[in-house]
């Protein structure tokens, strides 16, 4: 739960948090759209009831129907925004505060992930996780050539030339589109292609991301899958109850 002790220098930023989860979640129940907590934040309502004490940020998860009804009623919202292209979210949509008094280093911030269908044919599906990684190059607005080995830093290299020409606005565009590639049939597995380069590797089976229930989330409620503990297991495998040893504890965002 809240990092109450400050141990691990997270509760300031954790009580704004929590005001940003209860405005998107009363908004997102108002207008009946359907999200679940992500990751940290619904490993954290399951095994904390709430923030992992070092955690420093929220995550929900959202299907491509439901986004679009986010985007389109949030434009009225006076209090939060929807917030991409910009150096801190380069494909990932982000949900902030209009307005904070926050002075942090750190805007709090919900991510807002988006999962669209993997398609069936595994020719299909590896052909659009290799457009949207070539794009993931692309968008960049600067180069870093630290990671990786020889092939990955040349990769780097050419997506990050090839994308120059083209509006941060442009490339988000054809993102998008690519993301939701074979969205119009049906398939077994979802994706979300809105994350960072290391998680485009999971893929979740549809039915795992169908249905929401509330979970008690510190002093209020918020809404997380029924079928949490197959969706945790693939991102943190069979021990995510264990919190990680103490040095491990620190916080982790994009």
């Amino acid at each position: 739960s809240m990092d109450l002790e400050n141990k691990y220098g997270t509760l300031e930023i954790q009580k704004e948090l929590l005001k940003l989860l209860k405005e998107f979640d009363a908004f997102c129940q108002k207008e009946g759209i359907k999200y679940s907590l992500d990751s940290g934040s619904l490993l954290g309502a399951v095994r904390h009831k709430g923030f992992i004490p070092w955690d420093d940020d929220l995550d929900c998860l959202i299907d491509r129907a439901n986004f679009n009804r986010l985007k389109s009623a949030i434009a009225d919202n006076e209090t939060i925004r929807l917030e991409n292209c910009t150096q801190s979210s380069l494909w990932t949509e982000r949900c902030r505060f209009i307005k904070s008094d926050y002075t942090g280093h750190y805007s709090p911030t919900l991510d807002v992930f988006i999962f669209d269908n993997c398609p069936d044919n595994k020719f299909l599906a590896s052909i659009k996780l290799f457009v949207i990684r070539m794009l993931q190059g692309m968008i960049k607005y600067s180069l870093s050539l630290k990671k990786g080995g020889l092939l990955m830093k040349a990769s780097s290299l050419v997506t990050y030339l090839m994308g120059r020409p083209f509006s941060h606005k442009t490339k988000y565009r054809w993102y998008t589109k690519v993301a939701q590639w074979g969205n119009n049939k049906s398939s077994k597995y979802m994706k979300v292609y809105h994350d960072q380069w290391t998680a485009l590797k999971y893929s979740y089976p549809c039915e795992i991301l169908k249905e929401v229930k509330r979970f008690e989330f510190e002093d209020t409620e918020a809404n997380g899958f029924v079928e949490y503990d197959k969706y945790l297991r693939i991102i943190y495998g069979d021990n995510y109850m264990t919190p990680p040893s103490e040095e491990k504890r620190v916080p982790f965002h994009i």
